[in-house]
């Protein structure tokens, strides 16, 4: 929680047809700029902290992983990720995402 608000809207919340890279490229730009505003050390605590939450959202795990150094949490999370959706690996993005 912060003090300030943060708005950056790129896509209109009913857009349907962006691509999967333009939505990863909207929320990475989201939480860019909150990571500008909490710092880096606030942004690796909340990547520690999605694992408290029962549905885990590949996308912004991936962009928050990015600010975390801990290599076990990010296996554990992916690991968690295809045991609940075991078909979406199929997806050639979702694969991207699991072995950048």
């Amino acid at each position: 929680m912060i003090d300030r608000i943060i708005f950056k809207r790129e896509f209109a919340s009913t857009a349907y047809n962006i691509s999967e890279e333009d939505n990863l490229n909207a929320k990475k730009e989201a939480l860019d700029e909150l990571n500008k505003v909490i710092g880096s050390e606030k942004m690796g605590k909340l990547f520690e902290n999605i694992d408290e939450f029962t549905d885990v959202n590949l996308i912004y795990m991936f962009i928050l992983s990015q600010y975390s150094n801990n290599k076990k949490m990010k296996m554990k999370l992916k690991m968690k990720f295809i045991c609940k959706h075991p078909l979406s690996i199929r997806n050639k993005f979702i694969r991207g995402l699991f072995f950048k």
